[in-house]
């Protein structure tokens, strides 16, 4: 009896031990690099190339084409007729754009709809609310995506659909699409990759495991809101950790370039290059956002007083850092084009 005792005692403290040797373990897991730790950790490179500025994105990539690990052709939208197309200029780039081995060449799906007078709608969910509106006109949505990427020799799907969480039944939908578009282009040896909006409910959904799902990390200000930077460190911690229950793959979005707005306008995005011209002309000062890295300078033409803010290589360098020390080193860069050193942003 006693020996029993004894050995149930010894069995317990061993439980406890172990308990507590994987509980510290884990929580050595979850701690963040420091910021040597992270700046090691090799950086895995994706970027968009967008049909309206094709000229100045295929002269970067030619710049870059060997650091990347995959180049996103933005994108494929709707007709008036729910079909499919994609934009001219997209198609002459990839096709004059010579393929890298090992890298993958992936085309983007948005639900941006055109209607019979050309007028564009864009991030349109009442296309989504038809596409995948039951089993029957999903299969035949996603035999649409996987023709059309396969025909013109992309090796990969992007799906990129946005303000699906506005509408409860298109999140439904859109949830029930994805396993099967996933088990889909598994079948044909095509790639998958998922674009999230930051206002995705990534810790209350359970997404399918196989895509590599790319939050976008931009827009904190913007258009929308007044002045201030695409992101900070504060936004980019938080969006981290809401992350940390995606499957992986997982990656950041990062967006170059920048917004300006006015007392007279309404704000409009530019490119870094833009914002570099607009400081040289008017002579200001720019100063440098400590919680973001991104620059600004205000100045004034006659009573319009603009008020620009721009992320530069300095700036995407930092974002990055900040990733990787969560872990997190597939950087998808929004977007090529506009850019004063693209060899420094990738």
């Amino acid at each position: 009896m006693v020996y029993h005792a004894s050995l149930k005692h010894n069995l317990a403290r061993l439980l406890v031990l172990l308990t507590l040797s994987l509980s510290m373990a884990g929580c050595c897991y979850s701690q963040p690099l420091n910021d040597e730790q992270a700046r090691d950790l090799p950086t895995i490179s994706s970027a968009w190339l967008a049909y309206w500025d094709t000229k100045s994105g295929n002269q970067e990539l030619r710049q870059v084409k060997s650091k990347l690990t995959q180049v996103v052709y933005f994108a494929a939208s709707f007709d008036a007729k729910d079909k499919l197309v994609i934009p001219p200029e997209i198609l002459s780039s990839y096709k004059t754009n010579k393929k890298v081995e090992g890298r993958k060449d992936f085309l983007s799906f948005v639900n941006d709809c055109t209607d019979e007078k050309g007028k564009v709608k864009l991030k349109d969910t009442k296309v989504l609310q038809r596409v995948l509106a039951d089993e029957n006109a999903r299969r035949k949505h996603i035999e649409a995506i996987v023709s059309l990427v396969q025909s013109n020799g992309f090796a990969g799907v992007e799906i990129d659909y946005e303000n699906i969480w506005k509408d409860a039944k298109v999140a439904e939908l859109f949830m029930q699409f994805l396993p099967e578009l996933q088990a889909e282009t598994s079948k044909a040896n095509l790639g998958l990759r998922v674009v999230l909006e930051p206002s995705t409910p990534m810790q209350s959904k359970t997404f399918v495991q196989g895509p590599e799902y790319v939050v976008m990390a931009y827009n904190l200000f913007g258009l929308h809101s007044d002045v201030g930077p695409k992101a900070n460190e504060k936004f980019l911690l938080k969006l981290l950790q809401r992350m940390e229950t995606l499957p992986e793959p997982k990656s950041m979005a990062l967006a170059t370039g920048g917004c300006v707005w006015s007392n007279k306008d309404n704000p409009i995005f530019i490119t870094e290059q833009q914002a570099v011209a607009m400081a040289e002309k008017s002579g200001a000062a720019v100063s440098v956002d400590t919680a973001s890295r991104c620059k600004h300078f205000r100045y004034r033409v006659d009573l319009n007083v603009r008020e620009v803010w721009y992320a530069d290589a300095e700036t995407i360098e930092y974002w990055t850092l900040v990733c990787k020390r969560s872990k997190v080193n597939r950087i998808s860069i929004w977007r090529l084009g506009g850019n004063v050193a693209i060899k420094e942003i990738i």
